[in-house]
C-alpha cells in the first residue's frame, strides 16, 4: 500500500469475506489527524485513490465499536498463538433496547463459566458505540480456518454443557436479531503501526 508509511498511529486490518465484501477495522486513536495529514501530504494522488476506490464501492455502512476487556475471555492456556489466527468469526447480538445492563451481566457470567472450565479457546467482546443498528454486541473468535472454528465451537459447546446451554438461552432471550459474519485477515491489504520500541 503506497501510503502505509504515512499512517503512524492508525491501525487498519482488512478482512475479506466469502461474499466478496471487505471489512475494514480501524484503531481510531488519531484517525482524523492521520487521514487529514495524509490527504494534505499526498494531494492529487490521495484524491485519485479515493475516486478510484469509490467507483468500486456499492455502499458504506459504518459503526464504531469498543473492545470490552472485562467481558472478553483470554485463556490461561490458549490453544492457538495469536499469529496462528488467520480466520475470524463474528457473532452479532442485536440486543433489545433497554436490556444493555442485563446483557453486560450475562457476558460476565459467560466469562466466569469459561474460566471455571479453563476453556482453551478465547474470545473478544465488542460493544457498538455508534452506528445504524444499536445496541449490539459482537463476539469475535479467531481460528486457523473455518473448519478449525467449527471444530472448536463444537468442543466448546460440549465442554460448557448444560450450564453453557442455559447461558446461550438467556442471551437469545435478550436478542432481537442475531447475525454471523466471518472472514480471513488480509495482511497484504492491512497497515499496522510500527511496534513500540523495547525499553
Amino acid at each position: 500500500m503506497r501510503f502505509g508509511a504515512a499512517l503512524l498511529s492508525l491501525a487498519l486490518a482488512v478482512a475479506g469475506t466469502a461474499a466478496a465484501q471487505e471489512r475494514q477495522l480501524y484503531v481510531i486513536d488519531g484517525i482524523g489527524q492521520d487521514f487529514g495529514a495524509l490527504a494534505q501530504k499526498e494531494g492529487a494522488a490521495y484524491a485519485d485513490l479515493s475516486k478510484r476506490g469509490g467507483a468500486t464501492t456499492d455502499h458504506v455502512r459504518e459503526s464504531i465499536v469498543s473492545l470490552a476487556p472485562e467481558l472478553s475471555y483470554t485463556s490461561a492456556t490458549p490453544r492457538l498463538k495469536p499469529e496462528e489466527a488467520k480466520y475470524f468469526h463474528f457473532d452479532i447480538y442485536y440486543v433489545m433496547p433497554g436490556r444493555e445492563t442485563d446483557a453486560d451481566a450475562l457476558a460476565k457470567e459467560f466469562v466466569a463459566l469459561f474460566k471455571a472450565k479453563n476453556m482453551p479457546n478465547g474470545y473478544r467482546l465488542f460493544k457498538s458505540e455508534m452506528g445504524p443498528d444499536m445496541p449490539a454486541i459482537i463476539v469475535e473468535v479467531g481460528a486457523k480456518d473455518a473448519a478449525d472454528y467449527y471444530a472448536q465451537e463444537t468442543s466448546n459447546r460440549t465442554t460448557l454443557g448444560a450450564e453453557g446451554q442455559a447461558l446461550f438461552a438467556k442471551a437469545f432471550a435478550l436478542t432481537r436479531r442475531f447475525e454471523t459474519r466471518s472472514g480471513w485477515l488480509r495482511p497484504d491489504l492491512s497497515v499496522m503501526p510500527p511496534a513500540p520500541a523495547q525499553k
